[in-house]
């Protein structure tokens, strides 16, 4: 099994679990979120149309390097806020769009006081 598929049916097998919500608000856990389902992988789900056959995984090296780095975690604000001064280019993007939507989120709230 391909590690990029399996990374992609990780990712939809989170966000169901993200999603799942129990009494109160409060999300409840869904067994077994975190480790891909036992048998073989189905990739019925990347079907688009009917009329086409079912993509089937292809080894890791023909996919790109990228790929495999949209399943890491991204940095959290904290960590962005307290390692400022030894951000890369990425990271320090990532920071100053998260700085101008809180900029402009306080001068909506602000513009709606009276």
């Amino acid at each position: 099994v391909a590690r990029a598929a399996m990374a992609m049916l990780l990712g939809r097998l989170r966000s169901v679990a993200r999603f799942a919500k129990g009494k109160k608000g409060k999300g409840k856990k869904v067994a077994g979120g975190d480790q891909l389902p036992a048998g073989p992988l189905k990739m019925e789900c990347f079907q688009l149309f009917a009329a086409d056959e079912i993509p089937t995984a292809k080894p890791d090296n023909e996919y790109p390097e990228w790929l495999f780095k949209l399943a890491e975690p991204r940095p959290t604000i904290t960590y962005l806020e307290l390692n400022y001064d030894n951000l890369n280019y990425g990271e320090l993007t990532q920071y100053f769009r998260w700085k101008r939507r809180e900029f402009i989120r306080q001068k909506n709230a602000e513009s709606l006081q009276f």
